[in-house]
């Protein structure tokens, strides 16, 4: 879930917990488990606009090293 976060935010991408929850497919406390744990980690970085958390990547070259683990599945 972690690795599908971080695709998800990929290129400046801004989403809200709501979005990426939804996207998933997962639980809203699922999401927002790992999203906790990635803002910890340093990974993604959480700004507040009203009720909602916006989350992007901390750093873009992230997603970059998530395309490379992807390639390397095949």
């Amino acid at each position: 879930i972690r690795i599908a976060i971080v695709g998800m935010l990929d290129n400046d991408t801004k989403l809200t917990v709501t979005e990426i929850y939804e996207t998933l497919g997962v639980e809203q406390a699922v999401a927002s488990h790992h999203l906790s744990i990635l803002k910890n980690k340093g990974v993604v970085l959480s700004e507040r606009c009203g009720k909602n958390c916006i989350y992007s990547l901390k750093f873009s070259r992230l997603s970059q090293i998530v395309s490379c683990i992807e390639k390397c599945q095949v």
